[in-house]
């Protein structure tokens, strides 16, 4: 019976409230007011908790719901010093990488206040033209046909369907043709990604280096055999400058903010000596074992 109390995990939390309690308790005679445990709220801490009350209920807070925001603003600082106080910042790994977080922040913050020129964005733009590409497109249309329907004659079938289609001429009367499944017959304007993440590499392969205007194929796809007809289809190119010149600042401020941020911690490591210990192989993964 004992020992079932004593596994109690309410037992413990009352143990450890006791003592916590006991320990401030003892101290309670060495408390003073002085400049480190002074709170103070100050008018530009009351302009803020009434600003940040504004953006989440778009309006601004009566005077009893400022004071309730400046209590909490006060009960946070007092749990976080006495926090402090005891220790519990040490040694936990969630308080260490906001900290850590939060400074790259504030490098951040410094690299808000460049702003590019147009000769930087310009340079960048010509460095990172593959960036600013416009992809390749094609209109085409496929016909389906179905390894199992036809089973050991789907290639003559597929070379007579392609022969009787372009002796009609043109596009023909291909919506009649083929077997049924998921797969649309129509698609306009494409992009090589889009085809490839329907038909596959290979099958997108074939389909950009066939003609237009031509009925072709069979090509190959996991799904089985496809005639093909190329409506239209355009080459990729790179984007004018003033076409994405928006574009073009954003990814400059966000190669100027990593640049900052790795320039302000190798200053920072400057500072301390970093001694890492040896360690086994046994504990890392090796490639290709």
């Amino acid at each position: 019976m004992l020992n079932k109390i004593l596994r109690d995990p309410l037992i413990h939390f009352m143990v450890m409230g006791a003592l916590i309690f006991a320990f401030f308790y003892a101290k309670q005679d060495e408390i003073s007011l002085t400049d480190g445990n002074v709170i103070e709220i100050t008018e530009a801490d009351i302009e803020r908790l009434s600003l940040m009350w504004q953006k989440s209920w778009v309006r601004p807070p009566t005077e009893a719901e400022l004071s309730r925001a400046i209590e909490q603003q006060v009960r946070e600082e007092v749990l976080y010093r006495e926090a402090k106080a005891i220790g519990l910042d040490e040694d936990d790994t969630i308080i260490r990488r906001r900290l850590a977080k939060k400074m790259e922040f504030l490098s951040s913050d410094l690299s808000v206040f460049v702003e590019p020129t147009i000769e930087d964005l310009q340079t960048y733009y010509t460095a990172h033209q593959n960036e600013y590409e416009i992809p390749s497109r094609i209109s085409f249309i496929q016909i389906y046909l179905s390894p199992k329907v036809r089973k050991g004659h789907i290639k003559t079938d597929a070379d007579k369907l392609k022969i009787m289609l372009n002796q009609a001429g043109g596009e023909g009367e291909y919506y009649q043709l083929g077997d049924p499944s998921i797969l649309a017959t129509e698609y306009e304007k494409y992009t090589p990604a889009m085809v490839k993440r329907t038909y596959g590499q290979q099958f997108y392969e074939n389909l950009y280096t066939h003609p237009i205007g031509v009925w072709g194929g069979p090509l190959n796809s996991s799904y089985g055999l496809h005639l093909i007809y190329v409506r239209d289809k355009t080459e990729s190119t790179i984007a004018e400058f003033d076409n994405v010149r928006d574009t073009v600042k954003k990814d400059w401020l966000a190669e100027h903010r990593k640049k900052t941020n790795n320039n302000f911690f190798k200053e920072l490591r400057k500072k301390y000596k970093v001694v890492i210990a040896p360690y086994t192989q046994s504990i890392v993964d090796e490639p290709g074992v």
